[in-house]
């Protein structure tokens, strides 16, 4: 079983020269910042991809800089996509698991924990002896 099938915390994939992606070559160093804050984003709240603008507000505020502006830059690069309410990442889905997938992973692994309890309280019950 891999790990990543039993942690309670969805981890967001990202390789080590994402940086080196030609399509990141126009987009500023808060505009990578806040492409990789939606990616964690969108990871944690089981999204899909999917950033709100809300979120984007939120994400933005200390750097100092309007998210809408460098949320252009990521739109305009083909990073993220227009949504409605907000944006997709490009590819998300394609290197993350889905919110279907991390629930799938969440109910298998309190099965199996919970089936490995009571193994052991069961290995631990001894059976009932009157008293002598």
């Amino acid at each position: 079983m891999a790990l990543a099938e039993t942690e309670a915390m969805p981890w967001v994939k990202l390789t080590d020269d994402w940086y080196d992606n030609p399509k990141f070559q126009p987009v500023s160093g808060l505009g990578r910042l806040l492409w990789v804050y939606g990616l964690t984003w969108s990871c944690r709240n089981m999204r899909d991809g999917f950033v709100s603008y809300q979120a984007v507000r939120q994400l933005s505020v200390d750097l100092g800089v309007d998210g809408s502006v460098l949320a252009g830059e990521l739109v305009e690069a083909g990073l993220w996509h227009e949504a409605d309410g907000g944006y997709t990442i490009h590819g998300y889905l394609d290197f993350n698991r889905s919110r279907e997938d991390i629930i799938a992973g969440r109910r298998k692994d309190a099965d199996r924990k919970s089936t490995r309890a009571m193994a052991a309280v069961a290995a631990q019950t001894l059976p009932w002896r009157p008293a002598p």
